[in-house]
């Protein structure tokens, strides 16, 4: 929320309001309702694994950090937010002028100027439906099949398959059993990572009536023999809703939320991912880059899902870009001129902004791309590694340098997920 605050004050409300404040999370014994133990411990959820039991444990990362330092004056500074994507992408749609967004055009290639042009507009896009056009910069937020990225890194490696299969929906609440429905403002979790076939699981609120649930198997076979796509993935696969009842019918919460979703609107996933870019984001020789053109997002750090920190880091990476255009002053000749805001005309050095961009974004995203590919991977931190990654997480917006843990991130950088259990390069 801090981020989005500092892009327009109006932001964190807009995205609450669609969404739960995410205030506790709760781990469920599926097959029975939720097990009681009180809010400072944890207790093993049973000989079948359901997982750790947490009733009403603040999600607020960590305790021992003052409320007035992490809030802000709308008391939303680090309360997490369960939103629909679909109605993330229309709020955050409503704060953009219309008038500046252009659609249908695939990239093909781009190419930039020489260093030390004066060309005013040195980055040249070519499309797929023929259409060439100039441009100051080129921000590459293409997902993690990205263009911008392949010819940026010819050499890079490939996208990861962590050979895991999800399937998830959102319905309305109000169709779902009452004692099978997850508590407000709350994240319900549980799982078998005991005996086979392994999975994991969620049940969240995630505002205005509506529930997400998703259920994730660990082993490939079996998740392909669930699959409707032969792991590809899709929307509304013929057979995967009875795959997924016969699976779950054990577990009376996630056997009654699959049952009243419709088969058309469960959508299967394959997990994906990426290791860290080889170098930095921008001005790699290999590519023909100059330094203005970056990329955001899964283009620039794909990480696997497990700990929720995808969408968080390509919100955080936006905003900070958007915090760099804004700190930008410089003038240079050729460089771009822009409107501050306040109808005045501000010059900028997009190589410098880029740059900036990246020194203080991409440490940070990279360590979080290096640990959720760790989590994700099957591997357990120490409740002590945790409690360092989220005391820092904690200060990201605190006056002041939040460096990422250093002994944890040594042995995140020493991890080969390639190395793993059931993990290929596609």
């Amino acid at each position: 929320f801090m981020a989005l605050h500092n892009i327009h004050h109006d932001l964190p409300s807009a995205v609450s309001n669609e969404g739960a404040d995410l205030r506790h999370t709760l781990g469920i014994n599926f097959n029975g309702g939720t097990s009681e133990s009180s809010a400072d411990t944890s207790t093993s959820g049973g000989a079948n694994g359901y997982g750790d039991i947490i009733p009403n444990a603040t999600v607020n990362y960590v305790p021992n950090i003052d409320d007035k330092e992490r809030k802000d004056e709308n008391n939303r500074g680090y309360i997490s937010s369960l939103i629909r994507w679909s109605a993330l992408q229309n709020v955050l749609a409503s704060f953009v002028n219309t008038d500046n967004v252009i659609t249908g055009h695939s990239l093909y290639s781009f190419s930039e100027s020489d260093t030390d042009s004066d060309d005013e507009y040195p980055v040249r896009l070519t499309f797929e439906n023929g259409r060439a056009v100039k441009c100051k910069a080129l921000i590459g937020c293409d997902g993690l099949f990205s263009k911008v990225r392949k010819q940026m890194y010819p050499s890079d490696d490939p996208v990861i398959f962590f050979g895991q299969l999800n399937w998830n929906s959102i319905i309305p609440t109000d169709i779902i059993a009452n004692e099978f429905r997850s508590r407000k403002n709350t994240v319900t979790f549980g799982g078998n990572l005991i005996t086979e076939p392994k999975w994991s699981s969620y049940i969240n609120d995630c505002g205005n009536n509506h529930t997400f649930w998703q259920f994730r198997l660990q082993d490939p076979a079996k998740a392909k023999a669930v699959s409707g796509s032969n792991g590809r993935g899709g929307l509304g696969l013929p057979g995967v809703k009875e795959a997924l009842l016969d699976l779950v019918k054990g577990y009376p919460a996630l056997y009654e939320v699959i049952r009243q979703t419709p088969e058309g609107e469960i959508f299967e996933r394959c997990i994906l991912g990426r290791k860290a870019v080889p170098s930095s984001w921008g001005g790699v020789p290999e590519g023909g880059a100059s330094g203005r053109v970056t990329l955001v997002g899964d283009a620039a750090h794909g990480m696997h899902p497990a700990p929720g920190h995808g969408g968080n880091s390509a919100l955080l990476g936006a905003c900070t870009l958007v915090e760099k255009i804004r700190d930008a002053s410089a003038p240079k000749s050729g460089s771009a001129s822009c409107n501050d805001g306040d109808g005045k005309k501000a010059s900028y050095d997009w190589k410098t902004i880029l740059k900036h961009y990246e020194d203080t974004h991409r440490p940070r995203a990279e360590f979080l791309q290096l640990r959720s590919n760790y989590v994700g991977s099957g591997k357990r931190p120490t409740k002590e590694h945790d409690t360092l990654v989220n005391t820092w997480l904690s200060r990201l917006f605190l006056p002041g340098e939040a460096t990422v843990p250093k002994e944890v991130d040594k042995i995140l950088r020493e991890f080969d997920v390639l190395k793993q259990e059931h993990v290929t390069a596609l």
